[in-house]
């Protein structure tokens, strides 16, 4: 038979010991979590830069060679970002690829305006801070 200060000292050290194998888990999920969360990041960080460099080409101060290089790449990352992009960030490159389309016969600040919030829903989506499309320039038009 037990006496009472030999039940409590068993039952502290089996609550601590669950408490550590539980504690364990908590700690084995909350990293896997955060470990995906840092790839996705990671991958919407690289995609989205892509992009901002593969617009570069259409721009009036980009040359020929570089207009062609971002017709061909353009279309692969509109699908890379069809996975790998936030919902935000996926309707705005939609709405952006519509209004550079010839056929719409959009303004050139209409290109302009949607370029700017292409950038900054890429931004906010990477930093999760909020930025106004008034502090984006761009340097030449899109053609």
């Amino acid at each position: 038979m037990l006496s009472f200060s030999q039940s409590l000292i068993i039952a502290f050290i089996s609550s601590g010991f669950s408490s550590l194998v539980i504690g364990g888990i908590f700690t084995y999920f909350f990293n896997k979590k955060l470990s995906r969360y840092e790839k996705i990041l990671e991958m919407r960080k690289e995609l989205y830069t892509e992009i901002n460099e593969t617009l570069s080409g259409f721009f009036n101060v980009a040359n020929y060679e570089d207009r062609q290089r971002s017709c061909s790449r353009l279309l692969n990352l509109h699908r890379k970002s069809q996975i790998w992009a936030s919902e935000e960030v996926l309707e705005q490159f939609n709405n952006f690829l519509f209004f550079i389309d010839l056929n719409n016969n959009k303004s050139q600040d209409a290109v302009d305006k949607e370029y700017r919030k292409l950038i900054v829903s890429m931004r906010n989506c990477i930093t999760e801070n909020k930025l106004d499309k008034s502090k984006i320039y761009t340097l030449g038009e899109i053609k």
